[in-house]
């Protein structure tokens, strides 16, 4: 298939694969800033474009360029491509034989619109194109050439879903001071009407699946159709993310899913009469794979264990893929039969080199925070501490860490990182606070996050008392670090308190709270970041730096800023070794222990 050797930091995402498996689609390039410009970090000197391609999955045949866009998507029988370009979206005809992808057609402009478009879908016989544009939900009919657009007079429309027979489209409708809502629309008599609204309360704002884990995707439904009519949906209505289903007809929610715990994403079983889903109920610090039917009942366990599952995809004859990774193993495809049987796909592959039996198991504990609040993370506990620790919190701050490799590329470099400061003696102790997800909303809404009320350092400093009562860890050896939310964590916790972090790494971190108290800001800290970060404004960097260099003039900081570089500075391996290497080191370094291993 696709096969870019060259580690040029194009980035590629937004795989789409054909329904009869015979061909992927697929984003190659990323999306241009305020300035029209994609990211660059080779500084190459014709930079490529956002762009469309095509592949065969059948061996060797080239991929084909189909031009500028993004988020492609196949035709239900395959014939058609269409994919979004500017005001434009295009099509290219797709011919086949014998299940081989044999000619791509020229590209032409579909149809045109003003604003932004956004999760096009497909009818199920193909002939009408369904998508969100700006706060409405249009209608394309391919044959026609018209467009459909559902009433919303004062409301927000978005996530159109067809029925399974294409007569009617779910969506979910907002007003502004109302719970929202899900609507049908009849796509024979244009009429729409109301099926099933929330309480008020919690659950009234629409806190949906998290159907495009890896962010490289293309987003799934949230509105899930069964083969009789029911439509299942994401509802928070206990204070937990749960599955709810409701008949097409209107009616009352009824739960599926209850428990403990929170959903994160769902997928359809090819009959359309069951539900399989990635959960941490019953194991909160991990994610499981779940099934139950539309009719209700109590759902089956489908995975479990000390390692973690997810992406969960039906195939034909009861068979299931998914993503399953463990403390030692990287994220892998496994495949599970109707019997139960399971095999491990060919890809990825892991290379026979893969140092897993030298990463220990991190342990799931939780703590109080400085004001009585429980917060949650995973320690990593050397084989041999030599009394230096490390605090660490996640980005986000809407995201949680894993005992183990994540479904997110950059939280499993991060959890790398942590097992690598361990394997040097360092206790690691990876913090999930407040306003994190997947433990409930009045723990994911927590009041006084973010800002200079901070609420959630309480749980950082709760980490550090945590920490302090081990024998294995010298108080006055203990460091912070964090990308993203956990870079503004990290330099927050230095200006508040570097008596107790003597060393601090942030990464694309928020500032404005830490310049605010730049004065407690003593202890050494290195600031990385690429110019292009499409997250956080490159100017907080800038102004951290100047504001310590005004007030401390003789401190030890070192900044470093990677070009053209995007917010996680990944999209080259050597950017990514460079920064995590490099952090790592001064971390160790301003640690002083003697008897620390070396590389």
């Amino acid at each position: 298939m696709a096969d870019y050797p060259k580690d040029d930091g194009i980035e590629l995402s937004q795989l789409n694969v054909s329904n009869e498996g015979g061909a992927v689609a697929y984003v190659r390039g990323s999306s241009p800033n305020n300035k029209g410009e994609t990211l660059n970090p080779r500084s190459l000197p014709d930079p490529l474009s956002r762009q469309v391609w095509i592949v065969p999955t059948d061996a060797h045949t080239a991929p084909i360029p189909l031009g500028d866009g993004y988020q492609p998507r196949f035709s239900p029988d395959d014939e058609r491509l269409v994919w979004t370009n500017g005001q434009s979206v295009m099509s290219a005809h797709l011919t086949w034989a014998n299940g081989k992808l044999r000619k791509v057609g020229t590209p032409t402009t579909l149809f045109t619109f003003t604003g932004s478009l956004s999760t096009p879908r497909f009818s199920p016989d193909g002939t009408r194109l369904a998508y969100q544009r700006g706060s409405a939900v249009e209608v394309y009919d391919l044959t026609t050439g018209s467009t459909w657009a559902v009433p919303h007079t004062g409301a927000s429309d978005a996530a159109p879903s067809w029925s399974p027979d294409g007569h009617s489209l779910a969506l979910r409708r907002t007003v502004s001071g109302q719970p929202w809502a899900i609507w049908l629309a009849d796509l024979a008599t244009q009429q729409t009407r109301q099926i099933w609204q929330a309480d008020t309360g919690v659950g009234s704002t629409f806190y949906g699946l998290d159907q495009n884990t890896t962010f490289e995707a293309q987003p799934g439904d949230q509105l899930l159709w069964s083969a009789n009519g029911q439509i299942a949906f994401a509802w928070e209505r206990d204070g937990w993310r749960h599955l709810y289903t409701v008949p097409a007809t209107g009616g009352s929610a009824r739960l599926l899913t209850p428990g403990e715990g929170e959903v994160e994403s769902a997928a359809l079983t090819l009959d359309r009469t069951r539900l399989v889903y990635s959960t941490n109920i019953g194991d909160t610090g991990r994610r499981h794979l779940a099934s139950v039917a539309f009719a209700g009942g109590a759902p089956t366990a489908v995975t479990g264990g000390r390692t973690s599952q997810w992406a969960p995809t039906p195939l034909a004859d009861g068979t299931l893929a998914y993503v399953n990774a463990s403390w030692s193993q990287p994220p892998s495809v496994t495949v599970r039969d109707a019997r139960g049987a399971t095999t491990t796909a060919s890809l990825p592959q892991i290379p026979a080199s893969f140092p897993g039996d030298k990463l220990l198991e991190p342990k799931l504990v939780d703590f109080p925070a400085t004001d009585g609040q429980r917060a949650y993370g995973q320690l990593f506990v050397p084989k041999h501490p030599t009394g230096c620790s490390v605090i660490f919190p996640h980005g986000g701050p809407r995201r949680a860490m894993l005992p183990g490799f994540h479904y997110y590329d950059t939280y499993s470099v991060l959890y790398e990182m942590n097992q690598y400061l361990a394997s040097h003696g360092c206790v690691v102790l990876s913090v999930d606070y407040r306003g994190g997800i997947m433990h409930g909303y009045n723990f994911r809404t927590a009041p006084g996050t973010g800002g200079t009320s901070a609420s959630e350092y309480r749980d950082i400093l709760g980490g550090v008392d945590f920490l302090r009562a081990r024998s294995d860890v010298n108080p006055d050896e203990m460091s912070i670090y964090g990308l993203s939310w956990g870079g503004y964590i990290a330099s927050l916790g230095l200006a508040r308190n570097s008596d107790i972090f003597k060393v601090g790494f942030d990464i694309a971190g928020v500032h404005g709270a830490a310049v605010t108290e730049i004065d407690g800001l003593t202890s050494p800290l290195m600031l990385v970041q690429g110019d292009d970060d499409r997250n956080v404004d490159f100017q907080h960097g800038m102004d951290l730096a100047q504001a310590l260099q005004t007030h401390h003039p003789g401190g030890e900081f070192v900044q470093r800023a990677y070009a053209n570089e995007m917010h996680e500075i990944y999209l080259t391996y050597q950017d990514l070794l460079d920064t995590y290497n490099s952090g790592a080191q001064f971390l160790l370094d301003h640690l002083p222990q003697s008897d620390r291993p070396k590389n």
